[in-house]
């Protein structure tokens, strides 16, 4: 497994290389609501190119925080810098260098992706890094961790303070730091370069970090071992980490899990190993972390719970997800109970969150798919696994929602940077949504995901655009950011919205509103409708007649088009004709009209419609223009819904207004009598709809609501 480990890195890591040395050009400006952090002409002066990766998350009040690693094409230089926003993500002050090798020539500052380098508490940020010395005359290569405060929110950080060095030959890494509003924790490894033996200490401040004491959490002179997670909870301390049991050969080694606390503000610590031998005694627990800092440890009053992975039966049995839990803060666990067990399980990325009587494991397939196990009893039992994710996924989280004290509303998140939103405790989800517009950006991996005090969604996310006019293939990576915020009420009015698709010699423009289909996977019977004014152009979506629709309900979570039903237009004779399209469970339907009836004209007002109704024997899939029957076909059959998203726009160039869905089949005459005015949200059987009317909210309220990706605009409409 750790060979199988190495090989992914290292194949990241030629990755890395080549889009360094492919290099030559920043990423492209492609969404207005996508901010990239790390380049800035200060950071990156002409002619200088920089990775930016693996991005550190916080969030205090309304101060947004973000600390990244940099590295230089050339190897040259690396550094961490950090940037913050103080009014939720709008906008961003200028970032700062806060440690680099350039400051200390000779010096390597110490990254791994697992590794958590940030924490705020009100308005002091905690950083920590660990900076290796070349060897001189006077000692041999050794190591120093380094911490950096700030006491303004992140405005100024103090000088650089050394809270520990190693002794010659010995590493210190792995560290990772936890804070409340009094106190920060920070926990770090050191080990010998040349024998098996590892140290775990914890340095903690009861005084925002303005001293410290060291105490040794837990350590071995003659095995290796590693620091997988640490918590802070009030005053206790858990530390998580990983003991071989013998020298470390692939294929045969024995290791274990176990779990350090303290309940004594650190004075001491108490260990307990929680991996249960497999079959032939010995004991194969396998790591926690692969390439990403996830939590395996969640803490919530006096429960502890704790996630891993390990073997059954002997070296070569089958992974198998285990939990464990303590009601006494730790001091001993009940027996561990097996969550998943087979070997398309993909160890090191599970991840767990608790809080009040809920407790949320995800964790991914080698399938490539998110799976969910759920306690609602503070992990006394679990509910069956649940597939989260339609077109696969990686590097998964739990973001909970601070409203909600009771714990039942959570976000789940995965990369490519999509979510899924529950407010019932996982019993029920929206439909997977993109975070970043991914029809482009095509490289994007380690999202980092946190919700705010007033449900704002913050990530970030590491990514290049591939453009060979632009970057000469590949840009260099940066970190990316986006907010949602909640959808604005309803405001204004001859208000409609602006979508075009485009594109240029090195971006497309995907210009599209994004649902997130809560009550959208009609089966028996539907309508769609809204009011558009095609503007000519803009690419289509590559079929034999140049289809571009202007709403579709995707199948699956697909950049391509999958309608599960969806109003377009064809290319006719280089006019522009009406078409919708149908899925059901007897196949693929695409209705148009005869002659010219079905044309759309340009730049004119047009109001279009699609019905269907699988309980009427004849003629029951019909498309309306202007309120007119331009085209009807008989069709058998359930919509096939599937898990995809409803898009409004991608593909076209469009103003839009008045987009409606119902779960009924509208007949003529009531789409002639409610198509010329606004709807008051409440009518029967309308399950989302959109007046634009400078939001993207739906106005029924029934959740569906929308998210905007690229350069879309609110401008005059229909009504």
């Amino acid at each position: 497994m750790k060979v199988y480990r190495l090989l992914v890195y290292w194949s990241l890591m030629v990755g890395c290389l080549l889009a360094a040395s492919g290099a030559n050009a920043r990423n492209p400006a492609l969404s207005s609501h996508i901010r990239d952090l790390s380049y800035t002409s200060a950071l990156e002066p002409e002619g200088t190119y920089w990775s930016d990766e693996f991005s550190n998350l916080a969030v205090a009040w309304q101060n947004v925080h973000t600390l990244w690693y940099s590295r230089k094409d050339d190897w040259s230089d690396r550094r961490f810098v950090y940037r913050r926003s103080t009014n939720r993500g709008v906008s961003w002050a200028t970032p700062l260098v806060v440690a680099a090798e350039s400051d200390s020539p000779g010096s390597s500052l110490i990254h791994n992706e697992s590794d958590r380098y940030l924490c705020v508490a009100g308005t002091t940020v905690h950083v920590v890094i660990s900076r290796s010395f070349p060897i001189t005359q006077q000692r041999s290569w050794y190591y120093n961790l380094e911490y950096y405060r700030s006491t303004d929110s992140g405005a100024t950080f103090e000088p650089v303070r050394v809270l520990a060095s190693s002794a010659d030959a010995w590493h210190i890494d792995q560290s990772r730091v936890a804070c409340n509003p009094q106190r920060v924790v920070i926990a770090y490894r050191t080990r010998a370069n040349w024998y098996d033996n590892y140290h775990i200490n914890a340095l903690v401040s009861e005084d925002k970090g303005a001293t410290f004491r060291n105490t040794e959490v837990v350590g071995s002179n003659d095995r290796d071992g590693s620091l997988e997670d640490l918590v802070l909870s009030g005053t206790e301390v858990y530390v998580l980490y990983y003991h071989l049991l013998e020298d470390y050969y692939y294929g045969n080694f024995q290791a274990r899990i176990g779990l350090a606390s303290s309940i004594d503000d650190s004075q001491s610590f108490r260990s307990v190993f929680l991996t249960t031998p497999a079959t032939d005694g010995r004991y194969y627990a396998l790591g926690t972390k692969d390439l990403y800092n996830s939590p395996d440890l969640a803490v919530e009053g006096s429960n502890v719970h704790v996630i891993w992975n390990q073997l059954d039966t002997n070296y070569q049995g089958t992974k198998t997800l285990m939990y464990a839990r303590s009601t006494d803060n730790g001091a001993s666990f009940a027996a561990p109970k097996v969550l998943f067990k087979g070997n398309t399980l993909y160890p090191g990325q599970e991840t767990i969150a608790a809080k009040g009587s809920y407790v949320y494991i995800l964790f991914p397939t080698t399938d490539n798919k998110i799976q969910l196990r759920r306690s609602l009893t503070s992990g006394w039992g679990f509910q069956e696994v649940q597939e989260l994710s339609t077109t696969g996924g990686w590097w998964p989280e739990v973001v909970l929602d601070p409203r909600d004290a009771t714990g039942a509303t959570f976000y789940a998140f995965w990369d490519a940077p999509t979510y899924r939103q529950t407010t019932n405790a996982g019993k029920t989800f929206s439909q997977p949504l993109w975070s970043h517009p991914i029809f482009s950006y095509n490289r994007l991996h380690r999202s980092q995901a946190i919700v705010d005090s007033v449900g704002t969604l913050h990530a970030t996310t590491s990514g290049f655009f591939y453009s060979n006019a632009l970057c000469n293939g590949i840009c260099d990576w940066d970190t990316f950011y986006r907010r949602i915020p909640p959808v604005p009420d309803p405001s204004g009015t001859q208000i409609g919205m602006r979508l075009l698709t485009q594109g240029a010699t090195f971006e497309d423009r995907v210009d599209n509103v994004q649902l997130a289909s809560k009550t959208l996977g009609f089966t028996t019977a539907m309508t769609a409708e809204l009011w558009v004014k095609d503007l000519g152009g803009g690419i289509g979506t590559g079929f034999t007649d140049y289809r571009t629709p202007m709403l579709f309900k995707q199948r699956t979570l697909s950049t391509g088009y999958e309608p599960a039903f969806g109003l377009a237009t064809r290319d006719y004779y280089g006019q522009r004709k009406l078409v919708a399209d149908l899925e059901t469970t007897s196949g693929f339907f695409a209705l148009s009209a005869d002659g010219d009836k079905g044309l759309l004209t340009p730049k004119v007002w047009t109001h279009l419609a699609m019905t269907y109704d699988a309980a009427v024997a004849a003629d029951n899939f019909r498309l309306y223009r202007n309120g007119v029957l331009v085209a009807k076909a008989t069709v058998t059959g359930n919509v096939v819904a599937g898990f995809g998203n409803l898009l409004i726009g991608r593909y076209g160039n469009w103003l839009v207004d008045e987009v409606r869905l119902w779960d009924r089949a509208l007949t003529g005459a009531q789409i002639r009598a409610g198509k010329d005015g606004p709807l008051t949200g409440k009518e029967v059987g309308l399950n989302a709809y959109y007046n634009f009317n400078n939001t993207i909210k739906d106005i029924t309220g029934k959740g569906n609501d929308g998210i905007l990706m690229y350069k879309e605009a609110f401008t005059a409409g229909k009504f």
